[in-house]
């Protein structure tokens, strides 16, 4: 019988429960996200799990090699990062433009995330 333990196990399991939440399909964590820097990934969020105090910066797994290396995945992640500089900086009134532009990249791979953005956008606004 084999079984794994450790942070990174607890982490993995917590982040698995998240999915549903930011509407993608794996997420992983920081750790992992350095192991596979020719892979797509999007960075999602910093979010603070359970276990944890430090908050973890979550990314969504898109795809291997050939599918970071595809213009259309390129062009994607350099909008998707303004989008999330735009958010930090609470820049409100570019981040609704940054978000239609993300979807029309992303083809609907990721609307859910996406509607998850306008949600919080709606949120900080009112």
């Amino acid at each position: 019988d084999y079984s794994v333990l450790g942070d990174d196990v607890n982490l993995a399991s917590r982040l698995e429960g998240q999915t549903k939440t930011y509407g993608v399909d794996i997420i992983i964590g920081e750790n992992t996200e350095k192991l596979v820097p020719d892979f797509a990934t999007l960075e999602l969020d910093v979010t603070r799990v359970k276990g944890k105090t430090k908050p973890t910066r979550i990314y969504a797994l898109l795809g291997d090699e050939s599918v970071a290396n595809s213009p259309e995945f390129m062009a994607l992640e350099e909008r998707h990062g303004e989008l999330l500089g735009a958010f930090q900086m609470a820049n409100w009134e570019i981040v609704p433009g940054l978000i239609r532009e993300c979807r029309r990249l992303a083809e609907g791979r990721l609307d859910e995330f996406y509607d998850f953005y306008d949600k919080r956008v709606e949120t900080y606004l009112t």
